[in-house]
């Protein structure tokens, strides 16, 4: 029998009285929306716009991009439909 444990919040974390933690956060809402032309795990979190229909996936207008590709519209699928990093679809729009 293999028992395997895993780290646990500590509870004094769970009490807000007593937890400080500065950095930053942000309410945001999801724009992912899966694609026949993305990374094949991506999923759909709404269906009122479709990014692949203002994207250049074909480079006609754009010379190149960063590394990670399109991460809206699917994400990017990777070898061999396309020379950049695997990642799955993260657009999102920050509310606060």
């Amino acid at each position: 029998i293999l028992i395997i444990r895993r780290p646990t919040m500590p509870k004094e974390y769970l009490d807000p009285s007593k937890t400080l933690r500065d950095g930053l956060a942000f309410l945001g809402l999801s724009l992912t929306r899966k694609s026949d032309d993305g990374h094949p795990d991506s999923i759909t979190h709404q269906t009122a716009f479709d990014l692949n229909d203002v994207q250049d996936r074909e480079y006609e207008y754009l010379l190149s991009c960063n590394d990670d590709g399109w991460l809206v519209g699917g994400g990017e699928p990777g070898p061999p439909h396309s020379y950049k990093l695997r990642a799955k679809d993260s657009s999102h729009v920050e509310i606060i």
